[in-house]
């Protein structure tokens, strides 16, 4: 296994899934990346250029705290001696988390079965889901 991209969310199972990653990386020697996925704000009844100058200011604000939740989440990685790179994204997570996953030479996908949104007690969260069936990669699903 050369190539592990994890998926986090700040969830307490993305945080489980970063714990499995690091240990699957520390025994294979794998190179990891970490990817966390903003979401866009809503459409608002407002006008084009209005919605792009809120869209680009909700992207940069969310890009913001991506890169808080992933400095914070960095510390599971404390000591670990293999490359690890970030990477950030504004959208659908299944979507993006999906692409990221089609453009990188990534080995194993893994992320947490459920993660922050409205539906989190469901068994698999629709995140995980998405990515489970869209994808055409090995996905570790993480309880």
């Amino acid at each position: 296994m050369k190539s592990i991209l994890v998926a986090t969310d700040g969830s307490t199972t993305s945080n489980k899934a970063l714990i499995e990653c690091r240990e699957l990386a520390e025994c294979t020697g794998a190179r990891v990346t970490i990817i966390n996925v903003a979401s866009l704000p809503l459409p608002l009844n407002i006008s084009a250029q209005d919605h792009i100058i809120i869209e680009q200011e909700a992207i940069m604000r969310n890009k913001e705290k991506s890169i808080q939740l992933l400095n914070k989440e960095l510390g599971i990685f404390e000591g670990f001696s293999g490359e690890i790179s970030i990477v950030t994204r504004s959208g659908d997570a299944g979507e993006e988390i999906i692409k990221e996953a089609e453009e990188g030479d990534y080995d194993l996908i893994i992320m947490g079965s459920r993660g922050r949104g409205i539906f989190s007690r469901t068994i698999l969260g629709s995140v995980s889901n998405k990515v489970l069936n869209h994808l055409n990669k090995n996905v570790l699903i993480v309880k």
